[in-house]
């Protein structure tokens, strides 16, 4: 039997009507599985425990290890592993994220959902950086805007958008709104249900228009759209050279390479996201990984890597 939470308030975790013992259990579980490094046995412990801990109303707002909360639906699996464990399941790639971005950086969030990187990145570039973050989809768009209002980040500037290859109107697929799905993708349909007319842009547009600053650090995760929004970038990311973590894994090989293929005439070296650091990369199709790491050795940007690049 669930019980039915009420959130006490920015900042903190979850409480409310609940028998007592259930609330205690739930506090428990979910403090070990945040903070004790062994991870044998925590499947077994939740599996066992879930049906107690996890409150009937989905709509919760949970403290994640990083300093700032987030507004989540924990019908949503990403959601609820993040209300159970405090973290984006990313790990090595947050971890070296953390050590890449530094205060005062301007970074771009391409594909933000909800807000974890666009949360995370604030609180790292601090009150003298910036973020400018982009979700097209509409609700997932009104609950990254909550997010950041919840936290107080005054240095983020949301844009109700995708990034292409210009100027247009685009269908988003996905299956529920309220999900605020990570996988909601213009490219794809895969039996999803739901079509959602969006705007799109592009980089160099926005660029070219002065909506954007030079950025230090960008983030794509855009569910197979990477060669849009690669393409609709070109002076972007031919004449600069910030750092860049993009998802480029897809089951369509022969796409998987030609965005590669864009990204080196570019200019940039790809590595792979490993758990003690960067390995550079030659063949992404190979290579197995989901999100890389871009950089051009001639930037001076460059130098924030070479202390994480493996042998």
């Amino acid at each position: 039997m669930h019980g039915s939470w009420n959130h006490a308030g920015p900042g903190k975790d979850d409480s409310g009507e609940i028998p007592m013992v259930h609330e205690v259990l739930s506090r428990l579980v979910r403090w070990y599985l945040r903070n004790v490094p062994v991870t044998e046995g925590k499947r077994l412990l939740l599996s066992i425990t879930e049906p107690l801990i996890i409150p009937n109303d989905p709509n919760q707002v949970s403290a994640m290890k990083y300093g700032f909360s987030l507004r989540l639906n924990l019908k949503n699996k990403e959601h609820l592993r993040m209300w159970l464990y405090g973290e984006h399941d990313e790990r090595y790639e947050i971890r070296i994220v953390e050590k890449i971005i530094k205060k005062g950086d301007i970074c771009l969030d391409i594909g933000a959902n909800i807000g974890f990187y666009t949360c995370y990145f604030a609180a790292l570039v601090g009150d003298k950086g910036k973020i400018v973050a982009f979700e097209p989809a509409a609700q997932t768009f009104k609950r990254l805007s909550e997010n950041v209002k919840m936290n107080g980040f005054s240095n983020v500037k949301l844009i109700n958008k995708g990034m292409g290859l210009g100027e247009m109107e685009a269908f988003l697929n996905y299956n529920e709104s309220s999900f605020c799905e990570g996988t909601a993708s213009i490219k794809f349909t895969d039996g999803r249900s739901i079509q959602e007319r969006v705007k799109l842009s592009s980089l160099d547009r926005l660029l070219a228009d002065g909506e954007l600053s030079k950025p230090d650090f960008v983030k794509i995760d855009v569910e197979g759209f990477q060669r849009e929004v690669f393409l609709g970038g070109k002076d972007f990311f031919q004449d600069n050279g910030p750092i860049i973590m993009v998802e480029l894994k897809e089951n369509d090989k022969e796409e998987m390479g030609g965005v590669e293929e864009i990204i080196r005439n570019y200019g940039f070296s790809i590595y792979e996201i490993q758990k003690h650091g960067l390995k550079e990369c030659h063949d992404t199709v190979k290579a197995g990984k989901r999100n890389f790491i871009l950089a051009k050795k001639s930037s001076h940007h460059y130098e924030r890597l070479t202390g994480f690049i493996l042998k």
